[in-house]
């Protein structure tokens, strides 16, 4: 597929524009810098720094691609509404890891050491080197899947909490951190201390494991569909308002009694999307009418990525060691710059 035009911001100047033939659902970078546009076609789009402005698809689900995440090592699972659950690697063909007909594989994860974990309905199937290792049932249908940063325990998000458990043992106990209310995505700090979960209404919860202490981020008027971590894990920005609150994870504590920072303002402007540089003190907020924004935390002016544009963004993505990032929309339009060191 080759590049359209190339829309004004630092577009101009790093990067490329494409018009993809669906929704973009999610965006990812592996550990080898290559990416991946989800579509609601079913169909990955690769791209990596050496391919000049090619894109190559690839059809992966009969039906809508639902969940995206990189494979440590090199290359992508997916979650398709077609109960499929998928790896795509770059100059082969799919490979199946689970098939539920009929069902959707809703929520993937993936983690070193060769396991991925996938959600169907509230059935979590883990997988080591694409062989399954372990099934487990929860309370509701799961609202979200993170593996611990070594991958040995799994945090699912589900109605009544978080629930974790060992990924060594396939009979190993699920311990609960309970919250009452539906949870609908989890996520774990990088330092292995926190485990975070976004609720349905309208707030995010969280524990501090070492003493199960509750944490509380609230005074969002819309519900956390997206965040980020950035900084070396020492700040989680987050959509869900007319900016993107970016909450300190700086002392042992976390955001216990802090109030977040406020990146992106932009009154009568909905964040529909963020990304964070994991290394640095970076953030790109994408926003219900197409624009994004790289804002620094110490306050600067925000740079012009990418001007208001005919549909809200829905997938931001920075590589791994920040000097990429790409952006995807609900029209279908897309983009990948590079960015400086």
């Amino acid at each position: 597929m080759r590049p359209d035009r190339v829309s004004t911001g630092l577009l101009d100047s790093h990067g490329q524009v494409w018009t993809l033939p669906d929704y973009v659902i999610a965006a990812a970078f592996d550990d080898r810098g290559r990416l991946a546009f989800a579509l609601g076609d079913g169909s990955l789009h690769l791209h990596s720094a050496q391919q000049a402005a090619e894109l190559d698809r690839v059809a992966v689900h009969d039906g809508a691609c639902l969940s995206l995440a990189a494979l440590p090592g090199g290359g992508f699972v997916s979650g398709g509404d077609d109960g499929h659950c998928r790896i795509t690697r770059p100059g082969q063909a799919p490979l199946t890891l689970h098939e539920s007909p009929g069902r959707w594989v809703e929520h993937v994860a993936a983690a070193r050491g060769g396991l991925v974990g996938c959600a169907v309905g509230r059935t979590l199937r883990l997988f080591l080197d694409g062989q399954p290792i372990a099934s487990h049932d929860y309370p509701s249908s799961i609202g979200g899947l993170a593996f611990s940063p070594d991958g040995r325990r799994i945090a699912v998000a589900h109605y009544g909490g978080v629930s974790l458990r060992s990924t060594r043992h396939a009979s190993s106990d699920a311990q609960l951190l309970p919250w009452k209310g539906s949870h609908v995505g989890v996520t774990w700090s990088p330092n292995a201390r926190f485990v975070l979960s976004a609720m349905q209404e309208d707030c995010l919860r969280g524990w501090r494991l070492e003493d199960k202490a509750d944490l509380r981020m609230s005074g969002y008027p819309r519900k956390v569909t997206d965040w980020a971590w950035l900084d070396r894990g020492r700040h989680l920005v987050t959509n869900g308002a007319e900016c993107a609150p970016c909450w300190p994870f700086t002392t042992r504590k976390g955001p216990m009694d802090q109030a977040p920072l406020t990146l992106g303002s932009r009154p009568g402007r909905r964040v529909t999307a963020v990304a964070g540089d994991p290394g640095r003190p970076l953030a790109a907020v994408g926003y219900d009418d197409g624009m994004v924004l790289l804002c620094q935390l110490d306050g600067g002016v925000p740079a012009l990525v990418r001007d208001t544009g005919s549909a809200p963004v829905t997938a931001l993505a920075m590589s791994g060691d920040g000097h990429q990032l790409a952006l995807g929309c609900e029209d279908g339009s897309a983009g990948w710059l590079t960015l400086s060191a």
